[in-house]
């Protein structure tokens, strides 16, 4: 709007301190004629100059503001579009893993291939590790029901599963315990469990893994927030 302005001022001349019409009474002139206008000496008559300029500003200014209108109906028409999509993908929406599960972001390994800390080999990393302190909360990234929670053995230590439903499910490994039983539901942001060392790992960390219909994918793909 502000460039606009200024362009309509340049149109029409609003600074130009030469823009002056001396106005006046007319000569004397013979009965029955109409009075003139008294110009000053080597001064125009320019109403018809200016009638350009204001006409030009006015097509300017019409021109910009059905652009602007244009576009608007555009971006309303996008964000109605979203609306509608969201509304009829709620479920989708609200069971598919979005947040990350710790408050703490610090990473100690990445999903996908690394080497083995124990046994010094190159093998496949199925989730994320999230460095955080023990008993800190583990919370849900999505809305869910906990299928399992209980002990995996040495390897992962005590585990929780939820299954978010069309195909998702979100496995957290080396748990200290857990806030909620089998069978629970929960919804996105609800703390399920705590962040512990059980199992095999030599820190206190929270091992994070997305799985779609049971394959394992890159948790990071997933957390928007």
């Amino acid at each position: 709007i502000e460039g606009l302005t200024e362009r309509v001022r340049q149109i029409t001349q609003l600074r130009d301190p030469a823009r002056h019409l001396a106005m006046g009474p007319g000569p004397r002139s013979a009965p029955g004629l109409a009075p003139g206008v008294l110009l000053a000496a080597g001064e125009r008559f320019d109403y018809e100059d200016e009638l350009l300029d204001s006409q030009l500003a006015r097509r300017l200014l019409d021109a910009d503001l059905e652009r602007v209108g244009r576009a608007a109906h555009a971006g309303l028409q996008n964000a109605q579009q979203f609306s509608h999509s969201f509304a009829a993908d709620d479920r989708r929406l609200h069971t598919t893993p979005a947040l990350r599960p710790t408050a703490s972001a610090a990473r100690l390994s990445g999903f996908g291939e690394r080497v083995d800390p124990y046994t010094e080999r190159s093998v496949w990393h199925k989730g994320v590790d999230f460095a955080a302190p023990c008993g800190s909360a583990v919370r849900a990234p999505a809305d869910g029901q906990v299928v399992f929670a209980g002990n995996r053995g040495s390897g992962y230590g005590n585990v929780l599963v939820l299954d978010h439903g069309l195909g998702y499910q979100t496995h957290y490994a080396h748990l200290e315990g857990f806030a909620v039983a089998p069978g629970a539901r929960v919804e996105r942001g609800h703390r399920i469990a705590t962040v512990g060392a059980s199992g095999r790992t030599r820190a206190a960390h929270l091992h994070y893994e997305v799985r779609y219909f049971g394959v394992p994918t890159d948790p990071e793909r997933f957390i928007l927030d």
